[in-house]
């Protein structure tokens, strides 16, 4: 028999899914790019962000992918927003999914903030 073709989970369970930052915050949160020390782009789709702490410490991170875009859209913009930075495409969920992911992980890695 021929595969089925890939379809979107219903809303509610989407919603569950979702990553712990993308679920607590309301949908008129922004997010907002933190303070860095440096950026730079590495073509064609990279880009370095250097930030530091208090003490002086600093951290080199390496974006890739959607990142560099969602770092570079996040000034004080929604998630729907920061969604359509990035996307071109028809409204897909798996798609949402995959930008909340990369918004969870640049929010724990203290590149991006949301309030």
């Amino acid at each position: 028999p021929a595969p089925l073709p890939p379809t979107d989970p219903p809303r509610e369970w989407a919603d569950a899914t979702r990553s712990p930052v993308v679920r607590a915050a309301s949908a008129g949160s922004r997010f907002r790019r933190a303070p860095a020390v440096e950026t730079l782009p590495f073509p064609p789709d990279r880009l370095a962000v250097l930030t530091a702490s208090g003490d002086g410490a600093g951290l080199l991170h390496l974006l890739a992918g959607a990142a560099p875009a969602l770092w570079h859209a996040a000034d004080a913009a929604t998630r729907e927003d920061l969604i359509r930075a990035v996307t071109d495409g028809p409204d897909r969920q798996d798609a949402h999914d995959a930008i909340d992911g990369i918004l969870d992980q640049l929010v724990e890695a203290g590149l991006l903030t949301v309030a």
